[in-house]
């Protein structure tokens, strides 16, 4: 893997800043890829825009972009607009650790102050309006290309860069290879038992579990504390991107793993009722789902994980070794979803709980994205009758036997 770094994001974000304090701190060389381009031409960045439009200036992107990523353990900065030229976008993937660092239009609009020489925002009435909509344009690919999504309204430069400096410390020296080879990917339909499983793999294995269900979890119950309208997917989208979610290690037997929204522990609250009821719709935006994507996969490259949903081993991580494909029949799933309402002190119709079952599986299957599929190199575990324990010994053997055997 890449040594190199690579700060993503607006005009106006703090990349330049942060870029060189982080290079300072890790004893890397700096790059501004914008003042690279303005020696190499003689011309300012806005007078390439005025003489040769854009598109020639995204070339020139591309073109230094190739020739410092040649390099190795250097910190990168870059203009905002390099993600808008595929090409540019291939290469940042594969450039090293690519960071985002974002801030809401108004405050970016705040930093930048009445200054028009951007190319972009000459000619606008509005820098306000421009940012947003330009933040709009490529919040996505913001996304599809960073490895890290920092809020740099709520850290200081000297926060976000120690805070890169430990995602570089936490990165294996080892092979992707060797790194897939500890990550565990389960799949399977509602109620199959792939969430219980997952935790106690992870237990017995001593894997981190990540569960991937809070963290869309987390972002309804943001946007509904914040009183955002749930079908308005651009509000919502702005909830997946502004927040931190992270993991505790698991306590004694607890049942989840403790999990902190922002800092504040929402382990209990993110299972209520209410939140359940609204998860569904949220994980199906596109935009959240892209975010929680990249940040599962993040998670999950760090190795030694169990990670579990319907589209792990097919979206997050299908380069994953060990691929379950978790099933159960119908009815022994109906049974397990009643024990848990009953458990929960919830009183459901068997026959109601048959038809919500169905209902999602057959929304599962269909979904426009991260749908539930049967990845080609999964194995496939039927729970039916199977008790937990047992199928989790069974998923560790076939794991710990194929390490044996080299």
């Amino acid at each position: 893997m890449s040594n190199n770094v690579v700060l993503i994001g607006m005009m106006g974000s703090g990349k330049t800043t942060v870029g060189r304090l982080l290079a300072e701190k890790a004893e890397m060389e700096f790059v501004d890829l914008d003042e690279m381009i303005e020696k190499r031409t003689g011309k300012r960045i806005a007078q390439i825009f005025e003489e040769e439009g854009e598109q020639a200036f995204r070339l020139l992107e591309t073109e230094a972009l190739r020739e410092v990523l040649a390099a190795n353990r250097t910190v990168i900065a870059t203009g905002g607009g390099i993600v808008t030229r595929p090409e540019n976008r291939r290469l940042l993937r594969e450039a090293g650790l690519v960071v985002w660092l974002d801030a809401p239009a108004e405050e970016l609009s705040r930093r930048i102050g009445s200054d028009q020489s951007r190319p972009l925002l000459r000619g606008h009435a509005s820098i306000l309006k421009q940012l947003e909509q330009l933040l709009a344009e490529r919040r996505v690919m913001y996304a599809e290309t960073s490895d890290i999504h920092l809020d740099t309204t709520e850290h200081t430069p000297e926060e976000i860069a120690e805070r890169i400096l430990e995602e570089l410390e936490n990165r294996t020296l080892a092979t992707d290879e060797e790194v897939f080879a500890t990550i565990v990917a389960i799949d399977g339909p509602v109620a199959s038992g792939k969430s219980a499983l997952a935790r106690r793999l992870a237990r017995r294995l001593g894997f981190t579990h990540i569960d991937t269900g809070a963290m869309y979890r987390c972002v309804t119950y943001e946007a509904m504390r914040r009183g955002i309208p749930l079908d308005d997917e651009k509000q919502v989208t702005d909830v997946a991107h502004s927040i931190d979610i992270r993991f505790l290690e698991d306590e004694g037997d607890s049942e989840h793993k403790r999990v902190l929204l922002n800092g504040e522990d929402v382990t209990e609250v993110i299972r209520s009722p209410e939140v359940s009821r609204n998860t569904s719709p949220i994980a199906d935006i596109a935009s959240v789902r892209t975010e929680m994507v990249r940040l599962q996969r993040q998670l999950a490259l760090r190795g030694r994980c169990v990670l579990e949903g319907r589209d792990i081993a097919t979206v997050v991580v299908p380069e994953a070794k060990w691929k379950f494909y978790v099933v159960a029949s119908l009815e022994e799933r109906v049974q397990r979803r009643h024990r848990q309402y009953v458990a929960e002190g919830r009183e459901v119709p068997l026959e109601r709980i048959r038809e919500d079952i169905l209902s999602r599986d057959e929304r599962d299957r269909n979904r426009a994205h991260g749908a539930l599929k049967l990845a080609p190199t999964a194995m496939i575990l039927d729970t039916t009758g199977i008790g937990l324990e047992e199928a989790v010994e069974i998923m560790a053997a076939i794991i710990e036997m194929s390490e044996a055997q080299g």
